[in-house]
Parts: structure tokens; sequence; C-alpha cells
């Protein structure tokens, strides 16, 4: 009697918890004024978060990305570290196509006078392009591949409360508004939902070279 071989199914945990913090930011952008809801994060500070959210904020750069994928491949996570570079790859490309084309206004280019906006003394404000954030965006696709190839619950909470960190990092170094995180976070999460089917669809016939073989034969010369 053939046993039936297990369901590959998602770990859903990721977007249990990503649904209500899109809604809520959503909910807030629809609400409150970029402006008033920038100040209101971006005004509570000290010193210590100042650090601390400097370098969180660095946990959704591409570097980081990238070597985070080189470390995975050595250690053997061959897919989980392609997967991350493909999301990466992609997201990068999306950025660079969209920020040039909208060319919004950043809080130091939106908001008057720039006094107004706290920043780590060591962080540059840049004026333009700030729809949407390209940090968000990287960090949230990165999750969300984290998420799906280990299907380890406590590895996609830490991944989600990491990517809501950065995302939040980028309004309180005064560098993007709620509305940036809200489009890159959804962004984030389409892209890394994507690059891991594709990815998928890629490993399974890596490692079931039959499936090459039976689609070959579906299409005769």
């Amino acid at each position: 009697m053939k046993k039936n071989k297990p369901v590959d199914r998602w770990n859903k945990t990721f977007f249990i918890l990503y649904i209500p913090y899109f809604i809520t930011l959503f909910i807030v952008s629809t609400l409150v004024t970029k402006k008033v809801s920038f100040l209101f994060i971006n005004s509570a500070y000290s010193s210590f978060f100042d650090v601390f959210f400097t370098i969180i904020s660095y946990l959704g750069d591409g570097l980081f990305i990238i070597l985070l994928s080189l470390l995975l491949f050595f250690l053997k996570q061959k897919k989980l570290a392609v997967g991350l570079m493909l999301s990466y790859i992609i997201s990068g490309i999306i950025v660079q196509v969209i920020k040039p084309i909208l060319h919004f206004r950043r809080p130091a280019g939106f908001i008057s006078p720039e006094l107004l906006i706290h920043h780590a003394p060591w962080i540059s404000l840049y004026h333009q392009n700030s729809f949407p954030s390209g940090h968000t965006i990287t960090i949230f696709a990165a999750a969300v591949m984290i998420s799906l190839c280990t299907k380890n619950t406590t590895l996609a909470i830490v991944s989600m409360i990491i990517a809501v960190l950065v995302g939040y990092s980028r309004v309180y170094l005064g560098q993007h508004f709620i509305e940036d995180v809200c489009a890159g976070s959804f962004l984030g999460v389409v892209i890394g939902t994507l690059s891991y089917l594709l990815i998928g669809k890629v490993w399974k016939k890596k490692q079931n070279p039959a499936l090459v073989k039976e689609e070959t034969h579906a299409f005769p010369d």
C-alpha cells in the first residue's frame, strides 16, 4: 500500500501577522496627514534609539541582504540564499524604476522648516524620491522568503518583528513617511511571495529531473 506524500504546506504565520499591520498603516495613512503622522513618530526620540534604529535600518540595506545570502549559501542553505538574492534583485529594479517616475518628496523636502525633523547626526537627510521606501521593500521581501523557505513559526515571527522595526526606523530617522513604509511593505510581501514561488518551481525541477522529462514529452517536436 502506497503512502501518501506529505503536503507541502505554506507557513502562513507571517501573512497572519502582516495583514493587521498593513491595515493599520493604511488606515493611518488615510485618516491622518503625512506630516502629522510623521512628526508623531519622528518627535519621540532619544540618543539610545538614534543608535538602535540606525543599526536596525541597515538590516534593510542591500549590502546586508547580499552578505546574508552569501553566508546562507556557504551554510548549505542554497534555496534560501538564492531566493533572498532573487527577491533583492527584483526589489532593486522596481525601486529604481518607480522612485524617479513618482519623484515624491521626502520629509526634509516636504516639511518646513526642516528643523522640525529629528535625525541622527551621522545620517544625512535626503529630499527626493521618497515613495516607496526601498529599505522596507527589501526587508519585507527577505522576511517573507525566510518565513516561507524555513517553515519555522518562530523564525517567521522574528522576521516580521525585524521587518516592522526597519519600516519604523525609516520614519524615526527622518527618511520616509508612513505611506512610503506602507507601500514598501506591500510591495516587499508581493515580491517575496512571487520570488518564493519562482525559486520553488525551479528547485522542484532540480530535485526531480523526471518532471523536466515529463514536460519535455508533453510538447513533442
